[in-house]
């Protein structure tokens, strides 16, 4: 049975598109590869590739933050000002994120009650350094501090970079699966009508006798 003639099984779609497959294997070589269909395939193993990169890269940066934090605990004095890293949900998909802060107590060095629990404010990373106490008791260890201050300074940097980077490659996804959605199906339908009307000119069956009668 001629798979490309009007009469198709119960399964039009799938028998014509295997029969195209067949009929490509037969005029190609069964196994070969398009150097479009190969360049395709290359350049999403790179995609792939470069994502798994930065999301390493990313974990990485977050944990030598997460370190900076500890290191921001064991070496300021529980007072007004102390910088720290925090780790907070942040837009719809609540993400959780690294966010530098200075710890602020309300009410003062000296309060008493609520007043005297420390909150977390949010501040640029660009601040750290400046924001580095050396009177007092932060004194002990500011230099210390101030070192973590730029390593931590130069991380969230890094993220940023990285962060952008796998934005740009999302997108770059998004906007592949809508052209993917849009095309898939005119395409192969425009495709598979191309090769019901190629094919027995291609298999050297036109409906015509050998002799042209």
């Amino acid at each position: 049975m001629n798979h490309f003639c009007n009469d198709h099984p119960p399964d039009p779609a799938s028998d014509r598109a295997k029969a195209v497959i067949e009929l490509a294997d037969r005029v190609l070589g069964r196994g070969a590869e398009s150097p479009s269909q190969q360049s395709c395939l290359e350049h999403n193993s790179s995609l792939r590739l470069s994502a798994e990169k930065l999301c390493r890269c990313m974990l990485l940066i977050e944990r030598q933050l997460a370190l900076c934090e500890q290191l921001f605990y064991r070496w300021q004095p529980a007072q007004d000002s102390k910088l720290g890293i925090q780790f907070w949900k942040r837009g719809r998909a609540g993400r959780v994120i690294p966010v530098p802060v200075i710890w602020k107590r309300p009410g003062g060095r000296w309060a008493k009650g609520e007043a005297s629990k420390f909150y977390p404010v949010e501040i640029s990373a660009s601040e750290l350094t400046r924001r580095v106490k050396t009177h007092g008791a932060f004194g002990e260890h500011s230099e210390r501090v101030r070192a973590v201050a730029e390593l931590a300074a130069k991380l969230f940097k890094a993220r940023r970079v990285v962060a952008q980077s796998i934005a740009n490659l999302q997108r770059s996804a998004d906007a592949l699966s809508r052209v993917h959605l849009e095309i898939e199906g005119p395409v192969r339908d425009a495709w598979l009508a191309e090769m019901d009307r190629l094919a027995p000119i291609i298999k050297g069956d036109d409906g015509q006798d050998e002799d042209g009668g």
